[in-house]
């Protein structure tokens, strides 16, 4: 009987172990495939890898501005404020708003990694730079040739969802160009949470006005 008990309690365990791995993985086809069973595993063990990790000194946010033919300015969404209130209202049925998430995030932050190494890059060449004129540089280059950027692609084509589904039907056949920003918010240290933020929201790469994917129309 003894045995039996521990049998159980290893299965449990390797069970548990490979649920957990799993939850955290990023998404991929098996997790899609577990998506029912992994929804009920977040009812009872929500956890995520990054309560091991410093917490972030500032939110992202990325804006979405859209013109018609002319460049005439038609609306401007940030869509990364209104996600973070949408997977909250909709636990633990966010699936959808984490995978969107994770899509959007991770290139976001493989941009805003990507711009501190050019700019060290530009300041080993360039030694008499300041810190301030490297990095601005750095930006200007990298927002120059924003279609060779991973992830570029990911942010401009989920720009067509925005509008599709921020616009009225006749408001997005008029969108021929668009305009993406990614900005940073300061986030209160825990001892000043009460405390009204005064620091500014600042930028973090501009990627200047571009073509609206035509299939669109």
């Amino acid at each position: 009987m003894a045995k039996i008990f521990k049998y159980i309690i290893a299965v449990i365990v390797i069970i548990y172990a490979a649920s957990t791995l799993l939850y955290n993985s990023p998404n991929n086809y098996i997790k899609i495939k577990f998506e029912k069973e992994l929804k009920i595993f977040d009812l009872f063990f929500n956890q995520r890898w990054g309560f091991f990790a410093p917490p972030p000194t500032f939110n992202n946010r990325l804006y979405y501005t859209f013109y018609d033919k002319n460049q005439k300015k038609i609306e401007t969404f940030e869509v990364l404020q209104n996600l973070s209130e949408q997977k909250r209202y909709a636990r633990p049925f966010n699936e959808r708003e984490e995978m969107i998430d994770y899509l959007l995030n991770g290139p976001i932050i493989a941009i805003s990694n990507y711009i501190p190494l050019h700019r060290d890059s530009i300041l080993r060449s360039r030694p008499s730079l300041s810190d301030a004129a490297a990095n601005k540089f750095a930006v200007e280059k990298i927002s120059a040739n924003a279609e060779s950027l991973p992830g570029y692609a990911v942010l401009k084509n989920y720009s067509k969802e925005v509008a599709k589904y921020s616009l009225a039907k006749d408001t997005y056949k008029e969108v021929h160009y668009v305009d993406i920003k990614i900005t940073g918010v300061p986030i209160n240290k825990f001892t000043d949470r009460h405390a009204v933020n005064s620091s500014q929201e600042f930028m973090i790469i501009h990627f200047k006005i571009a073509e609206f994917y035509e299939e669109n129309f």
